[in-house]
């Protein structure tokens, strides 16, 4: 049987993928070939291989003219049989909806992931330096058809009273976010509508408790299973946070979280980290915490519909090694 390497890409933004290759690389062996406009591709290999590990990487043919960060991945020789599915990140994502329509934001993996701190995550929670081999990359999110979430007050469990001027201010800022993503994200539900029903809780549920026992304004948290978030919680100091001057900053700092997102210094972000960088805090979302966050959502979903085993985290590790020339 001939061996061959067979695959697709996908461009996240729609866009063409006239002009691009599939290079793939071992310690004796060298290759392309051309991707087809369909996305398709098809690389015949030597029926004996002199390599037991090959970076593959979809790349423009003219480096100088990329509209796609590199996609890299490293396999070895017994994973080579399957399809090779990659889902591809623009270098630029030009915002398709909401108050920044229109807007065209740079698109760094690099950034995206650096921590803002010793110990932290990005703004895109996971590493810098991935591990070799390259393992499948899904970045942590919620599944698209869970959306809106629903969202309650949890008064059984809250230390002191949520009055329905904090719960009107609280759902003001959740539909400026809405309108800032042009999209559905949460619901109001009440509390009873979380439970789980028949043993079975349900997959989008967000509650928020009043704790005056924790130590900082806002924490949250969320948790789920391969990739896909489940439940997330959102803790506020006092209830009085909510309708204060700075309410609508910190509400709509701890949502971004509850979406899967962490805190950066690599860009004025609602989702700065003030302890490190102060003068990055922005009060609302700015263009570069919506166009990130609408671009995972996308690749996401890519991934998920086409069964993609390659996503942002091949585009950080081809940036890394590609673009910035950075170790491995």
């Amino acid at each position: 049987m001939r061996l061959e390497i067979t695959g697709e890409v996908i461009a996240a933004d729609g866009g063409s993928v006239a002009g691009l290759r599939l290079f793939v690389r071992g310690t004796a062996f060298e290759d392309s070939v051309e991707i087809a406009p369909s996305g398709r591709f098809t690389l015949p290999l030597p029926r004996a291989l002199p390599s037991d590990s090959f970076d593959l990487v979809v790349d423009a043919a003219d480096r100088a003219s990329r509209a796609y960060h590199p996609s890299l991945v490293r396999l070895g020789r017994e994973d080579l049989a399957g399809e090779q599915r990659f889902v591809l990140v623009p270098r630029r994502w030009r915002i398709p909806s909401g108050s920044h329509a229109g807007t065209a934001v740079e698109i760094s993996p690099q950034r995206a992931f650096t921590p803002a701190c010793r110990g932290c995550s990005g703004f895109y929670p996971g590493e810098t330096a991935l591990p070799a081999p390259l393992s499948p990359s899904l970045i942590e999110g919620w599944p698209e058809g869970v959306f809106p979430l629903r969202v309650a007050f949890d008064r059984e469990n809250s230390v002191g009273a949520i009055t329905e001027r904090d719960s009107v201010a609280f759902w003001r800022v959740a539909e400026k976010m809405e309108v800032d993503f042009g999209s559905r994200l949460f619901r109001p539900a009440r509390y009873v509508e979380t439970l789980p029903h028949e043993g079975v809780a349900p997959p989008d549920v967000v509650l928020v408790w009043i704790m005056p026992a924790i130590r900082l304004a806002g924490l949250s948290t969320r948790g789920g299973y391969d990739g896909d978030l489940l439940f997330a919680g959102v803790r506020l100091q006092r209830a009085a946070l909510i309708t204060s001057p700075q309410g609508p900053t910190l509400i709509t700092h701890e949502l971004m979280h509850v979406l899967g997102f962490g805190h950066t210094c690599s860009w004025r972000s609602v989702l700065a980290e003030t302890a490190h960088c102060a003068a990055q805090r922005s009060p609302t979302l700015t263009p570069e915490d919506v166009a990130y966050a609408q671009l995972v959502r996308r690749v996401r979903l890519l991934q998920r519909e086409h069964g993609a085993r390659w996503g942002i985290g091949a585009a950080l590790a081809g940036e890394r090694e590609v673009l910035l020339g950075l170790p491995r």
